[in-house]
């Protein structure tokens, strides 16, 4: 199973990252951590926020796969969601107003 983060704009917090790699390694999956850069956001800022998820992966032992695009936001996860094989047993992770909810 892979699970599928996307994010944009905000850095996520250590709190955050622990969270949905909990999540991951309870569900036996494999994490992609999707960050959707945003018009004035440089690369290095959203590596930074990558490698946290990757970080606190490690130290799990829950595999983090990261990718960093420019787009629309929309468009982005759906063109990420076709490359990675998307299928029934891909999970898609959002967070709005510090709630996370879960599509399959």
């Amino acid at each position: 199973m892979k699970i599928i983060v996307p994010n944009a704009g905000s850095v996520p917090d250590q709190r955050t990252a622990g969270y949905v790699i909990n999540i991951a390694k309870r569900l036996n999956a494999q994490l992609v951590v999707l960050r959707i850069l945003t018009e004035n956001e440089t690369e290095a800022a959203g590596e930074q926020s990558i490698n946290l998820f990757i970080e606190n992966g490690k130290e799990e032992k829950v595999p983090v796969n990261g990718i960093l695009r420019r787009g629309d936001i929309a468009l982005v996860v759906i063109e990420v969601a076709e490359e990675i094989g998307s299928s029934s047993n891909t999970l898609f992770l959002e967070r709005f107003f510090n709630n996370f909810y879960f599509y399959f």
